[in-house]
């Protein structure tokens, strides 16, 4: 036999012992995406913590992302869901035998390239310091949900702004140590709360005001709320957002306007800035002073009773169901304003314009 076939031969040989190696390490290893030494997880996702308590995730949910970290709290894997393959709510996944944690944000915006939310490894003691999440480096600790803002100019009331007026809107879920067992079917339940409500105001009384102006009045909301942490508590150092309207009409003397804001939190654990409030701003473009004083949006809520005297929003989970809150402001002939929030009366302030 020539050496030239020989070599041959030797190569062809080495070249199958290659693909065999190849062959058998896939089929040995579970994070190479072979899933033989794994175990099936079923993930059901539901979105019933709404007014309606139905499940509303088809029609309110677009995407789902899911951050699954091990027993050590550092991020193992990354899991992408669009809701298309969530047609029963259930979404299927293979994870080794271990103990894992799962942290969960869902989102739907108006545009899928609107782009309304990030997220970020955050360095343990600077907000402003954003880096991409990794898998087998980033902690559970270190992990947040950002609101995409711009910074405003430093006149301006609020630090930042968000990209967009018309945020989309934010779900959340996590769940806590779960030990995943060998050779067992498991169910991992995530119930989403939604981290969004929209503000409607209503100004009516226009004709008792001096104006020069279709749309009178200037509003904006101020509220600490645009970054997440994995338990759904805000960053202690969130920047002061300024919210902006989405939507503005004057019809037949009623000035309406539409907001889209992030989370009304009622639990100062998930809020250690809950001493500075969502607080509602009315500006009167003629004098360039405000209509009336600020109203702190999450004390007027929860001032709000039903017909038999009983409050509507007692707990943090009532507000988060609520999609949208109805503010009418009304100004009489003598300038007193007069404001409700669906439908409950709050306060009288006089306000000389």
């Amino acid at each position: 036999m020539t050496n030239k076939k020989m070599r041959s031969k030797r190569c062809l040989r080495h070249l199958i012992q290659f693909a065999l190696a190849c062959n058998l390490l896939l089929i040995t290893s579970c994070i190479k995406e072979d899933y033989s030494e794994c175990n099936m997880l079923r993930l059901h996702f539901k979105y019933d913590e709404n007014v309606s308590d139905t499940d509303r995730l088809d029609s309110d949910v677009q995407r789902i992302k899911v951050f699954v970290f091990d027993a050590t709290d550092v991020l193992y894997r990354i899991i992408d869901v669009n809701v298309d393959a969530l047609k029963s709510g259930y979404y299927n996944i293979n994870l080794p035998s271990g103990t894992y944690s799962f942290v969960t944000w869902a989102i739907y915006e108006n545009n899928v390239s609107d782009n309304c939310y990030q997220f970020y490894e955050i360095a343990n003691s600077f907000v402003d310091q954003f880096g991409d999440v990794r898998v087998g480096i980033t902690t559970k600790f270190q992990l947040v949900a950002k609101l995409h803002t711009i910074d405003l100019p430093s006149e301006d009331d609020g630090e930042i702004a968000p990209y967009k007026s018309n945020i989309g809107d934010l779900f959340f879920a996590n769940v806590g140590n779960t030990p995943i067992v060998a050779n067992s079917s498991q169910v991992i339940e995530f119930s989403l709360i939604k981290n969004t409500n929209v503000i409607k105001f209503n100004i009516t009384g226009l004709d008792n005001i001096e104006t020069r102006s279709n749309s009178p009045f200037e509003l904006f909301i101020l509220a600490f709320n645009g970054c997440y942490n994995y338990d759904n508590s805000v960053e202690e150092k969130a920047r002061e957002i300024r919210y902006s309207p989405y939507f503005e009409s004057v019809v037949d003397n009623k000035l309406t306007m539409d907001f889209k804001i992030l989370r009304i939190i009622i639990d100062e654990d998930l809020h250690s800035l809950s001493k500075k409030p969502i607080s509602i701003h009315i500006i009167d473009k003629l004098s360039n002073k405000p209509l009336c004083a600020s109203i702190d949006l999450l004390n007027s809520i929860l001032q709000i009773k039903d017909a038999n005297d009983n409050y509507l929003y007692k707990t943090q989970s009532d507000i988060d169901k609520e999609d949208v809150f109805v503010i009418d402001i009304d100004i009489d002939v003598n300038a007193a304003v007069t404001v409700s929030i669906n439908g409950f009366k709050i306060n009288d302030i006089e306000e000389d314009l």
